[in-house]
């Protein structure tokens, strides 16, 4: 990633992804783009036709975390 002159990039890391055999965990922290304000988690989603398949809605761990658990097969990906 390149930063333009006189702009630093900074990373974030508010998203972590954990891949197993069958289904994928990711983890999402409440303040998603690291401004102090958290997101609202009703508009989180895995996929973008996946609004009505629940595997791939967030669950709140806590006030700070979100997580997905869904399979791999989920959330419209495919296998190929």
């Amino acid at each position: 990633m390149k930063a333009s002159p006189g702009r630093q990039i900074t990373r974030v890391k508010t998203v972590a992804v954990i891949c197993h055999e069958n289904y994928m965990e990711i983890a999402i922290k409440a303040d998603l783009f690291d401004v102090g304000l958290p997101v609202d988690a009703s508009e989180l989603r895995l996929g973008a036709d996946s609004q009505f398949i629940p595997s791939c809605k967030v669950t709140a761990l806590s006030t700070n975390e979100y997580i997905i658990a869904a399979e791999l097969t989920d959330c419209g990906t495919q296998h190929w």
